[in-house]
């Protein structure tokens, strides 16, 4: 896709948190419809990563998304996004990190069946 013109043509209509054509995602975020939800990004501390590590990963990843609801919900978020910064292994390996985001996915679809608390998680590759 093409673009040749800005949607906001003035920058003094450039408002925080709002977008012209916000994006509604599968658990209710509205991203630019007027509030700024909460990022939290992380990435795993210095350890090898490879199918015999992936158990640890996997639960602690499962860890941190679990807590941040845990506490997004004692602070009355209106939602939270995660993002998670995938190693190389990862990128060299994507099946590493799918299972990851899904493990994520998983704990934020559980938290919004039980408490409606809206989150999604992504991903971003770490330049080399």
């Amino acid at each position: 896709m093409k673009f040749n013109t800005l949607t906001i043509k003035n920058s003094e209509d450039l408002i925080f948190g709002y977008a012209p054509k916000p994006v509604t995602t599968r658990r209710g975020l509205i991203i630019g419809g007027g509030i700024v939800y909460p990022e939290l990004n992380f990435t795993l501390p210095t350890m090898s990563v490879n199918s015999s590590t992936l158990s640890n990963i996997t639960n602690q990843y499962k860890e941190i998304v679990n807590d941040a609801l845990q506490r997004a919900l004692h602070l009355d978020s209106p939602g939270l996004i995660f993002e998670f910064e995938t190693l190389i292994e990862m990128t060299q390996n994507p099946p590493i990190a799918i299972q990851l985001l899904k493990v994520m996915n998983d704990v934020c679809e559980e938290y919004y069946i039980k408490h409606e608390l809206k989150s999604e998680s992504s991903w971003s590759r770490i330049q080399d």
